[in-house]
């Protein structure tokens, strides 16, 4: 009885850790059927946004506009790309990400 009352109070220590939202060091995506020239734009905005860390909320507007492609997105997968460097920087703000972008 001692042994499963200790196994459960170690469990219900532990659970705590698992419910932090610790922010990974990199995250790579892969996009299908991406340009070579697409990937270095979307991997210049990448960096862009993540240098020196991901923007916090009020940080976001003059981040994103800084960070902005300078011709036209015409590339569905480009924009995917952008959309996602977005989300990651909504979802880890003020976070220190190394984020990749690939051609799969």
């Amino acid at each position: 009885m001692v042994k499963v009352a200790l196994v459960l109070t170690t469990i219900l220590i532990a659970i705590p850790a698992y419910a932090d939202h610790t922010p990974p060091s990199q995250l790579i995506l892969k996009v299908k059927g991406l340009s070579g020239k697409d990937v270095a734009v979307g991997q210049k905005y990448a960096t862009c946004v993540r240098t020196p860390w991901l923007p916090t909320e009020e940080q976001w507007a003059l981040k994103a506009k800084a960070c902005e492609p300078s011709g036209p997105i015409a590339s569905s997968g480009l924009k995917a790309a952008m959309e996602w460097v977005d989300h990651i920087a909504h979802e880890f703000p003020g976070a220190e990400i190394d984020l990749r972008i690939r051609r799969r």
